[in-house]
Parts: C-alpha cells; sequence; structure tokens
C-alpha cells in the first residue's frame, strides 16, 4: 500500500493509476478475473511498465483462459523488470498451477520465498500442493513398490 500512496502523491495519472490497480485487485478476490484483466489493461495504459500491473494481468489471463501463454509471458516480463519481488513470483506461481504446471509452480515459489521467506501468500500456496517427502530408496522411482511400502510405513510409524 505505501508503494500505491506513494504513486498517487505523485502525478494525478499516478493517483489513477494506483486506484485502477486497487480496482483490479478486488475483482480478482471476488474471482472476476474478465473485469479485473479490463481494469488492469486500463492501468497499463497509463504505466505500461508497471510491473505489478503486468503480473496480475497475467494472472487474471490465466484465471480466463488456462491455455493462454502470452499470460505466462507477462508474468515472467514482470518479473524481469527488474523488480524481484515476492508477490510477483507467487503470481508466476499461481498461473503456472493453473496451466497444471506444478513443477514450475513449486520452483516459482521457492524463488519468491528467497525474496521474502515469511511471505504468507507463497507459504499457503505450498500448503495447498502438498509437500511431497523424499523418496525413501532414491535410487528406485517413486512408484516402486518398495517405495511406496516403505513410504506407508513410515507414515504409519509416524502417525500419533
Amino acid at each position: 500500500m505505501r508503494r500505491e500512496d506513494d504513486q498517487a502523491s505523485a502525478s494525478p495519472d499516478a493517483a489513477a493509476h494506483a486506484r485502477l490497480l486497487k480496482e483490479a485487485l478486488v475483482y480478482l478476490q471476488r474471482r472476476e478475473p474478465n473485469m479485473a484483466a479490463h481494469v488492469l489493461r486500463r492501468a497499463l495504459e497509463l504505466q505500461p511498465d508497471d510491473p505489478f500491473c503486468l503480473s496480475y494481468l497475467g494472472l487474471c489471463m490465466t484465471m480466463a483462459d488456462r491455455g493462454s501463454r502470452e499470460a505466462l509471458e507477462l508474468c515472467e516480463r514482470a518479473l524481469k523488470a527488474g523488480c524481484y519481488d515476492a508477490l510477483l513470483y507467487c503470481n508466476l506461481g499461481k498461473a503456472h498451477l493453473l496451466r497444471g504446471g506444478r513443477r514450475k509452480a513449486h520452483a516459482a515459489f521457492v524463488s519468491g520465498l528467497k525474496a521474502d521467506p515469511s511471505n504468507r501468500a507463497i507459504l499457503q500456496e505450498l500448503r495447498k500442493m502438498g509437500i511431497r517427502q523424499k523418496a525413501y530408496f532414491p535410487s528406485l522411482p517413486r512408484g516402486h513398490a518398495a517405495n511406496r511400502l516403505a513410504g506407508r510405513i513410515r507414515r504409519l510409524l509416524r502417525r500419533p
């Protein structure tokens, strides 16, 4: 919020941009990605290189159309803009999750935790994903009968 307040005091365009960004976030919370994307496009007309708008627009586009490669490119472009913020990694991870890329999503979330180790949104997404334990016998495939049996025994022994 402080970043938005700093922008709002800079110029009328910055104030309108901050207002549009807040409005888009409200639409996102209501699970209305098409409306949020429309508002974010208007905000990008005022400040075309804002990494937060680019990232949220990519997330909205992914929510609306899960096959959109352009959406992921927007999220990645926001990161390459030089602003390595945990929120941008979180949006990229969510976009990968929506497209079914669990491995890439996990990598984005872990990178976001490097930027901000206590980021609640990223920690929540990782918990939702479910963190798997390492295979008991790493030399064997995860689905091998020996690993599956050892995993079940380990799970039974850890239960209270």
